[in-house]
């Protein structure tokens, strides 16, 4: 064998062993569940960095393999009021899921989600480097939104494109508008967990 073919060789066999390496630490952290934000930060605790362009394929390769599921695949995405998401923190949507509307204007939703984020956001001109909704908040939120769903039209056993595979609505908001807009009128603290912006020490010259 050449010099030249061996260091191919050489390099092809430690690109599959580094792949190998990566596919273990990501099941490993995946005993118990994350998000993609939350396993990327989990996996560089541990001393792998590891960028979204290379994470997320590869979690599309473990999901289509039978090695792990995706609970948004299953279950459609859940928001918190369809505004913030855990595990996303600094993410904020506008129109959401469960925030579309079949008997107003979504132009009304959008004017409170904004009101809403723009609330967040002065927790960050105020000094938080990182806002992100409570797992427990979001899934309480989720569970009462469900829970009147089920009167609604919607969940009557009509077939509708407003209706994910298993059959919940990630599409429609079940309540009154006025409703949502209470819910909206201001951000809590509570609800959210906050960390301090950290300022990157100066390196010397």
């Amino acid at each position: 064998m050449t010099a030249s073919a061996h260091n191919d060789l050489f390099d092809s066999l430690r690109l599959e062993l580094r792949r190998g390496c990566l596919i273990l630490a990501v099941l490993a952290q995946l005993r118990v569940e994350h998000y993609g934000y939350t396993l990327r930060r989990a996996l560089a605790d541990q001393g792998l960095a590891i960028e979204e362009s290379t994470l997320y394929p590869l979690l599309r390769r473990l999901e289509t393999q039978g090695l792990l599921t995706s609970q948004w695949r299953e279950k459609g995405l859940e928001t918190y009021l369809g505004i913030g998401v855990s595990g996303f923190p600094n993410l904020f949507f506008l129109l959401g899921p469960n925030t579309g509307l079949g008997h107003n204007s979504v132009v009304f939703m959008i004017e409170a989600q904004v009101r809403y984020a723009m609330d967040c956001m002065r927790w960050l001109w105020n000094g938080a480097g990182t806002i992100e909704v409570k797992k427990d908040v979001q899934d309480a939120f989720n569970a009462d939104l469900h829970e009147k769903m089920k009167g609604t039209v919607w969940m009557s056993g009509c077939k509708s494109w407003y209706l994910n595979p298993n059959g919940t609505n990630s599409t429609i908001w079940p309540d009154f508008t006025v409703t949502y807009w209470w819910k909206t009128h201001s951000a809590d603290k509570k609800d959210y967990d906050l960390s301090p912006a950290r300022v990157p020490e100066k390196v010397a010259a």
